[in-house]
């Protein structure tokens, strides 16, 4: 089978894809949001959900509420809450891979109090845990249980120098468990890496309609052209099926070797 490299171009660089305000909302019910299940490529989100577990106290004044609830159909609700005593701040951090989108937050949580809510912060931190004193955005939760939402002007993700940690603010009046959390949700995207300067290849020149994406096969070592002197890439030339398993091995970084 031959094919244009244009074809494989477009695949392959969905595979290797590597800037603050928001829109609050609110999810009556978690287990049936329409993210329920994974989406893939560029244009829709992907999720990571957050336990309540890991929501770390910055202090051991706290505990868990694991009370037998009988209109729950999974039995015990493992949710943390303040238990009244020292700083009520629980903590957390955001696990997306770099280079990707970050722009969505969801604190899914069980408002019982008529007058208090709890607050998530998020924010941004470089690689030695300084974080910005203002935070990419703030959601209040509402009455009942069920997810508070944000989306985020995207934030590109870079696990080498920094991080993104969210913050779940206990007000102070609240010594019960009417406030409770149960986990958070952060959505990010794929993205395909910015265009360079310059080119790479010859007959590939920065004003090429396809230039960001064959600059990206070339700089993550998925191909390096189809000539190196003069470096050409050849974009209008057929595919064979061998050189499909070498961009796609590659860019997936196909491995089996057992470990």
């Amino acid at each position: 089978m031959r094919g244009s490299r244009w074809v494989l171009l477009a695949a392959v660089s969905l595979s290797v894809a590597a800037s603050r305000g928001y829109a609050q909302g609110r999810v009556a019910n978690p287990m049936t949001k329409s993210h329920a299940s994974p989406e893939f490529g560029l244009n829709d989100d992907h999720y990571v959900r957050i336990g309540a577990t890991e929501f770390l106290p910055d202090n051991s004044q706290t505990s868990y509420d694991s009370t037998w609830n009988p209109g729950d159909p999974f039995g015990y609700s493992y949710r943390r809450f303040w238990s009244g005593l020292g700083y009520p701040h629980f903590l957390a951090w955001v696990h997306a891979p770099g280079g990707a989108l970050l722009d969505y937050v969801e604190l899914d949580d069980c408002d019982n109090n008529a007058t208090y809510a709890l607050t998530l912060n998020v924010y941004a931190c470089n690689g030695v845990g300084e974080c910005d004193q203002t935070p990419v955005t703030t959601i209040t939760t509402e009455d009942g249980c069920g997810g508070d939402s944000a989306t985020l002007d995207p934030q590109t993700i870079d696990n080498l120098h920094g991080e993104y940690m969210l913050e779940v603010v206990f007000p102070g009046e609240v010594a019960d468990n009417s406030l409770q959390i149960a986990g958070a949700v952060i959505g990010w995207k794929y993205q395909v890496s910015p265009a360079p300067n310059a080119a790479t290849f010859n007959d590939v020149p920065t004003t090429h309609p396809f230039f960001q994406f064959i600059e990206a096969l070339a700089a993550s070592g998925i191909t390096a052209g189809c000539q190196t002197n003069p470096p050409l890439y050849c974009p209008n030339a057929a595919l064979t099926r061998a050189q499909m398993a070498a961009f796609l091995s590659r860019a997936l970084g196909l491995y089996w070797g057992g470990y």
